[in-house]
């Protein structure tokens, strides 16, 4: 592929599918492939939550996205302004979800005071017990916390991000393979 200053690739995920993706960039700094490039860049992914750290040849590992919803993996010129060709090698498995959807769960999850200037509240009231596994990202896609809380029905738990600087975040509650999501506002 040719660079230009930037391009975008679009996948879009069914719903009821649990997508993995690999994805490793062959570029004029490191080639996997065997071949000859004119070009280093960087790539990112986007699952509509905001933006993945910057990957510079290989991602260290799998991205995990349910569906429904667009996926967009962009690459760019690592140096501003720069032509050249690349080879993007792009690996996409899916698998079946739970059949509970998270538009059936979503009623069941609420997070207060948000915004908030300390911590968030949560609270989970299920229909049954399920597995519950809770992460909050960065605008950026770096995880902040991730935590197992185990198999529950009911709960409130305080949930804090003393270092976390105001902004917006993501918290991605997983409860038996249907993923519920918030965001999150810390004011100072």
């Amino acid at each position: 592929h040719t660079a230009e200053d930037e391009d975008y690739f679009r996948l879009e995920l069914e719903d009821g599918y649990r997508y993995e993706i690999t994805a490793r960039a062959n570029d004029s700094y490191n080639s996997g492939d065997g071949q000859s490039y004119t070009n280093d860049v960087l790539f990112g992914i986007n699952d509509g939550s905001g933006w993945s750290e910057l990957y510079d040849d290989v991602m260290p590992q799998s991205y995990v996205v349910d569906g429904p919803g667009t996926l967009t993996l962009g690459v760019s010129s690592y140096f501003v302004g720069t032509l050249g060709t690349y080879g993007l090698d792009l690996n996409v498995s899916r698998s079946v979800i739970n059949s509970t959807t998270a538009t059936e769960l979503d009623p069941y999850l609420t997070v207060s005071p948000n915004p908030s200037q300390g911590p968030f509240n949560v609270d989970l009231q299920l229909p049954s017990a399920a597995e519950v596994q809770v992460r909050v990202q960065d605008i950026n896609g770096r995880l902040l916390l991730q935590q197992d809380w185990g198999t529950q029905q009911q709960f409130n738990h305080e949930l804090s991000l003393p270092n976390a600087a105001p902004g917006v975040y993501l918290l991605q509650v997983e409860v038996g393979g249907t993923t519920l999501r918030r965001r999150l506002v810390i004011t100072k």
